[in-house]
């Protein structure tokens, strides 16, 4: 992990605050750890979403980001990019 300055929301503006990031070996090791972090209990809402949308919102409200427009912002870029085209659910079998 690593001290890092970032800016952080306190309710009514962005401050500037350390904060500890964690550091991978490799991006690999980063997704890992990120899907990891996103399928644990404390983000079951964002697992039972049923659409980007709701799964933007929930992880807000899981305290995933303090930025209060994170869920609209994240689903801006989803629909600007066309970001859903690539939804799939995947079995053991492969699609």
């Amino acid at each position: 992990a690593r001290l890092v300055w970032s800016r952080e929301w306190n309710g009514q503006k962005y401050v500037p605050k350390e904060e500890w990031f964690a550091s991978y070996p490799s991006l690999e090791a980063a997704f890992d750890a990120h899907a990891a972090l996103l399928t644990t209990p404390h983000y079951q809402r964002c697992m039972d979403a049923a659409t980007p949308e709701a799964y933007a919102e929930a992880l807000h409200e899981c305290g995933y980001a303090t930025a209060p427009n994170y869920a609209s912002t994240l689903v801006s870029v989803i629909r600007r990019y066309n970001l859903t085209q690539y939804d799939t659910i995947w079995t053991a079998s492969g699609v």
